[in-house]
């Protein structure tokens, strides 16, 4: 039962590592910025879940300086 459950384990992983590959989150975030850029001044940025890294480094590169 232990062998199945860790080889399930490791399919699972390799589909959500996929997931978040292929979602281009930085992407979606650079563009939505441009699209809808916040008001001027100081912008507190968070982001939080699986994609939060790709996430918050667009968005100061988007922001530049401003966060």
């Amino acid at each position: 039962m232990t062998g199945t459950r860790s080889g399930l384990a490791g399919v699972c992983e390799d589909v959500w590592r996929g997931a978040l590959t292929r979602l281009q989150a930085a992407r979606l975030v650079t563009e939505a910025l441009a699209t809808s850029p916040p008001p001027p001044g100081p912008v507190r940025v968070l982001a939080i879940g699986k994609a939060a890294g790709p996430m918050i480094e667009a968005a100061l590169r988007a922001l530049a300086g401003r966060a």
